[in-house]
């Protein structure tokens, strides 16, 4: 025999089927107004940061290439300091190499005074009190400081002044190496030159290695024992035009170091160009966007006050 239910017992699943029903529309309509709610709470947050990368969820790809944005902006900016700091102790290598020069000429005009026959031991003992003394200040151009307190021609003996004199004879206590400076990605520069490259390194009349210390000292003490060397002239302007070479190198690499500088400035503004691409938020499409999105919730909340107000909920 079929069997036979009681219009109580419809009655009772009618009610069971209705409280389903409404439970599942209610956790529908909730569920829409939290997500509408998050996606205004997340543009919000992208508008006020001005950021559409907030965390490395959001976009793991873009996060990675942010990552790797900054990083060369933060190393080529590294670079433009580092030119800063070459730029500074070449401008004072160049300085001091002027300075040199000037004595050096000094000492050539003197040379030229003391070889000739109508001076007597007096005036060539006054001559050679003079060149001392432009010894002992080409010694302390020698010992020329930047502006960490280094010495610019000690090589990488850069807290040890590299130039001594004893018993008039002018030692050198730094290392042979120039030092270098990474500037860009593929370019080093140097940053100074060893003392004993620019003041004992030039070649007298006769090919032989020669120091301007010696060449003055030399000097000197042939006019103190009233004597005349004919090779003096000729051996210190060799050491002028080696002083020369020496500033004219300085002085080319200072405009490398200007386009260097000028490559830099645009990497960085390039980096920078692409990572706002990446992560920076179009304010003006957020702020639509935000519109749209409140409009969306407000829609969602009204769909949900509504749903509340029908009998159905009557039943549960």
């Amino acid at each position: 025999m079929p069997t036979l239910y009681s219009k109580h017992c419809y009655s009772q699943w009618g009610n069971i089927i209705m409280r389903v029903s409404t439970q599942q529309f209610f956790g529908r309509a909730s569920l829409e107004i939290i997500n509408r709610f998050s996606e205004l709470n997340e543009t919000q947050k992208q508008i006020s940061s001005g950021k559409k990368i907030l965390t490395p969820a959001d976009d793991p790809s873009g996060s990675a290439r942010v990552l790797g944005l900054d990083q060369q902006i933060k190393q080529t900016e590294q670079f433009q300091k580092n030119i800063s700091f070459a730029k500074s102790r070449m401008n004072i290598e160049e300085s001091a190499l002027g300075s040199a020069n000037d004595i050096l000429s000094r000492a050539h005009e003197l040379i030229i005074r003391g070889a000739s026959g109508t001076n007597d031991a007096d005036s060539r003992s006054t001559i050679a009190k003079e060149i001392r003394e432009s010894i002992n200040e080409l010694v302390n151009l020698a010992n020329t400081k930047d502006l960490n307190n280094e010495y610019i021609f000690a090589g990488n003996v850069v807290k040890t002044a590299p130039f001594s004199i004893a018993n008039d004879v002018v030692s050198y206590g730094g290392d042979q190496s120039s030092r270098l400076l990474q500037v860009s990605d593929n370019k080093t520069a140097i940053v100074s030159d060893p003392g004993s490259e620019i003041f004992m390194g030039f070649l007298d009349v006769n090919g032989a290695p020669n120091d301007v210390f010696k060449l003055l000292d030399d000097f000197a003490t042939s006019m103190e024992s009233n004597t005349v060397n004919d090779d003096d002239v000729d051996d210190v302007n060799l050491a002028i035009d080696h002083l020369l070479r020496k500033r004219a190198e300085v002085g080319a690499r200072e405009s490398s170091l200007e386009v260097t500088t000028s490559i830099n400035e645009d990497q960085i503004i390039n980096f920078t160009g692409i990572k706002a691409e990446i992560e920076e938020v179009d304010i003006v499409s957020a702020i639509a966007q935000f519109q749209q999105q409140n409009v969306a919730l407000q829609a969602a909340q009204s769909s949900f006050s509504k749903l509340q107000s029908i009998s159905l909920f009557q039943f549960i």
